[in-house]
């Protein structure tokens, strides 16, 4: 324990007086609960600033992975079409077409989401098409039809009304077939 006073001694033979000793001499450790506040702030406007900047770039990932799958299923339907002579048959979402693992072996994807959510599909004789593999939304789904007509654009005509890429019911699919 500390004393309370101290007595300096004198200097040069002149009586000093009693200097008292501070209490409030704790080592301080940690941020205080403003200091951590202030921070928190900060990194909350800095995340402002940066989200815009990336979110663009999140987007145009998810369009291209997208874009990417929905080529490779449209490649292996044609082959199916080429070794068989028909298209793939209809399927439930996340399933693969009877007959399709021998040429879409390496794809792996109809069991997997898509990167835009909902499931892999394959439609036959829908809505006056022939043949289409795609996406199938269920009711719980979100579905970024901006992304979608971003994804069309790149394969045709930018409408999901028309050209290759369209809406079909709770879907969009690439038209194999007319």
């Amino acid at each position: 324990m500390l004393p309370d006073t101290i007595d300096i001694a004198p200097l040069n033979g002149q009586d000093m007086p009693v200097v008292p000793i501070a209490r409030a001499t704790r080592i301080r450790r940690g941020m205080t609960l403003l200091e951590v506040m202030i921070v928190v702030i900060l990194l909350g406007i800095l995340a402002s600033i940066a989200y815009p900047i990336v979110n663009p770039s999140l987007g145009e990932s998810t369009q291209t992975a997208f874009y990417s799958s929905l080529r490779q299923l449209v490649k292996a339907s044609a082959l199916y079409y080429v070794k068989t002579g028909e298209y793939p048959q209809s399927n439930g979402p996340g399933q693969e077409p009877a007959g399709m693992s021998d040429v879409s072996m390496q794809l792996n994807c109809w069991s997997n989401e898509t990167p835009v959510g909902g499931a892999w599909t394959a439609r036959r004789n829908v809505g006056g098409i022939k043949a289409a593999v795609g996406v199938e939304f269920g009711a719980g789904d979100s579905v970024d039809s901006s992304l979608l007509s971003r994804v069309d654009s790149r394969f045709d005509d930018g409408s999901l009304a028309t050209g290759r890429l369209r809406q079909l019911g709770p879907g969009y699919y690439y038209v194999l077939a007319e």
